[in-house]
């Protein structure tokens, strides 16, 4: 009798534990994702866990349960016993008195001085009495001439001796980590008061180590204040390099000489000029997942690009199946990354190839059934070549985005950048380099809100508005590392 093999395929569920991104799942596969459980509906690879055609949802996570009462105190421990009493320390000696012994002080001479201790020990000394002048009258020029450069001594050591003491404008106390090299130091003091300024000897300042563009203590000191009490980061120096000599630098951690507010200026194939600022230094350096981030700079253009842009064309700040993340599926991100018709499209050649993604720790806002208000999850991805700061990223805080979660403000692992600290200088753009103030986007959808992103009003502070706004523009960033 003839026989035949039918496959049937699998036919039983299949435990696969928690999903892997690099793993191949089947059909009948079961896998655990952030707490809940999904049923694999087709064969698939790296496509995260949503209820939809890939995954049907068939245990959900359940939410934070109530906290228990706090339990009794616990009984206090038996005293310790009590340590010995150590051997009194040497008393030491000091100085009693201080006598010439021989001498008579006359000029020309030598006069024997002795120090006598407390201890009775005694030591002695010389001291040499010079002669006096003979004549009057000032010396007013000299030349210092080491290399044949036939400088004037007096002028010499003007320029290149610092004064006696360092003073800081306005009072108070300003605290430096490690800006002064060995540091960390706190000064205090008071303006134009005797005796408050603090002496050069009290500070270790090298200029080659502290990476500020100030070669005495004094200069790092005033550039320090007017960092710290004008209101905001300065505008900076343009930086002479290239974009390939930068990115060399930038991978080899080298940061010496660039601070936050320096800037490149860069003019894009239509013609429009930008002007890029340091906007952080290696600000997530070594954050991220599966591999830590790398050395890195992150430039956000002083002003916003010259045309407005939409978040998206319908008013949603949802993600989709295939990107759950609001950012990454916005019409805003494509404008700006779509190699052929987008933004990137027009960066010069030069620093085009220096730009590298921005890895980040991403909200996810999506179910099949039906639009969200608020996020429901995480996951590190990258922010496209181009992309836009998230709220917390430029307020260090929560206004209008999602706070109530580990993904605060558009992403968890989330840090004010430098140049927006301390003033709203750098947070107000203007519509094109120079122009008139207006509203700018974040990369941050709102809370409560199924319809709105979230962004940075034309007066300085923080907005949420829907998704199809033709008002709004958008700054150019990019990370070079």
């Amino acid at each position: 009798m003839a026989t035949s093999n039918t496959i049937l395929g699998p036919v039983s569920l299949a435990p696969r534990g928690e999903y892997d991104p690099a793993a191949q799942y089947t059909y009948l596969d079961l896998v655990r994702y952030n707490g809940s459980g999904y049923l694999v509906l087709r064969s698939i690879q790296g496509v995260t866990p949503v209820d939809g055609a890939d995954y049907m949802l068939i245990t959900e996570r359940g939410g934070i349960g109530a906290t228990g009462e706090t339990g009794p105190q616990g009984e206090q421990g038996i005293q310790g016993v009590q340590g010995e009493k150590g051997e009194t320390g040497d008393p030491g000696s000091s100085i009693a008195r201080i006598e010439r012994t021989a001498g008579t002080g006359a000029p020309g001479t030598r006069d024997t001085y002795t120090i006598t201790l407390t201890d009775g020990s005694t030591s002695s000394f010389e001291v040499y009495n010079g002669a006096d002048g003979i004549g009057a009258g000032d010396m007013t020029a000299a030349v210092y001439d080491p290399q044949g450069k036939a400088q004037d001594i007096f002028k010499y050591v003007d320029d290149h001796t610092q004064p006696d003491a360092v003073t800081v404008a306005g009072g108070g106390e300003i605290e430096m980590e490690e800006s002064l090299g060995e540091g960390p130091y706190t000064f205090e003091y008071a303006p134009e008061e005797a005796g408050s300024a603090v002496q050069v000897a009290q500070v270790g300042y090298d200029s080659t180590e502290s990476g500020l563009e100030a070669e005495t203590v004094q200069g790092a000191l005033d550039l320090l204040s007017v960092m710290v009490l004008s209101g905001g980061v300065p505008y900076g120096k343009e930086l002479p390099e290239s974009w390939a000599a930068l990115q060399a630098r930038i991978q080899a951690g080298n940061f010496k000489g660039i601070r936050i507010g320096d800037f490149k200026t860069i003019t894009l194939t239509t013609g429009e000029k930008v002007v890029m600022e340091v906007a952080g230094i290696d600000q997530y350096y070594r954050c991220g997942w599966p591999t830590g981030i790398g050395h890195h700079i992150d430039f956000i253009s002083r002003d916003c690009l010259a045309d407005t842009k939409v978040f998206n064309d319908t008013n949603t700040n949802n993600g989709t199946a295939a990107e759950p993340n609001p950012w990454r599926a916005s019409k805003l991100f494509q404008t700006l990354n779509d190699e052929a018709t987008g933004v990137i499209a027009t960066l010069p050649s030069d620093l085009k190839p220096c730009i590298i993604d921005k890895r980040a720790l991403l909200e996810s806002r999506f179910s099949s059934a039906g639009a969200l208000e608020s996020s429901t999850g995480w996951a590190w991805n990258n922010m496209g070549k181009l992309w836009l700061p998230t709220e917390v990223e430029v307020f260090g805080n929560t206004f209008w985005s999602d706070g109530n979660a580990g993904w605060t403000g558009g992403g968890g692992c989330n840090l004010q950048y430098p140049i927006f600290y301390g003033g709203a200088k750098h947070i107000i753009k203007g519509a094109g380099n120079g122009g008139d103030r207006r509203a700018w986007w974040e990369a941050t959808a709102r809370r409560q809100s199924s319809t709105d992103a979230c962004g940075v009003g034309s007066d300085g502070n923080a907005i949420g508005v829907w998704a199809t706004n033709g008002t709004i523009f958008a700054p150019l960033c990019f990370r070079i590392g």
